[in-house]
C-alpha cells in the first residue's frame, strides 16, 4: 500500500521511502507503535495497526476487483 504517494507500508508495520529506499523503523509510546509523516505540507501521525489494517483493506478490495 502507498501512503502520500511516496512510502509503502510493509508487513512488519515499517515504512519505506520511494524516493530514497530508507526505511523508516516506527517510534513506540505506551506500548503503542506510531510514524510521523510528511504528507507534503505537515507531519502526519499514523499508528501502525492502522496502517496494517488499511493495507489489509486494500489487499482484500484488489482482490475483489480481480474476481
Amino acid at each position: 500500500m502507498k501512503l502520500y504517494k511516496r512510502f509503502s507500508v510493509l508487513e512488519d508495520g515499517c515504512l519505506i521511502d520511494d524516493f530514497t529506499g530508507a526505511i523508516l523503523w516506527p517510534k513506540e509510546k505506551d506500548g503503542k507503535e506510531y510514524h510521523i509523516v510528511s504528507d507534503g505540507k505537515i507531519n502526519q501521525f499514523w499508528l501502525v495497526e492502522s496502517l496494517l489494517k488499511l493495507k489489509e483493506e486494500n489487499a482484500s478490495k484488489r482482490l475483489q476487483t480481480a474476481s
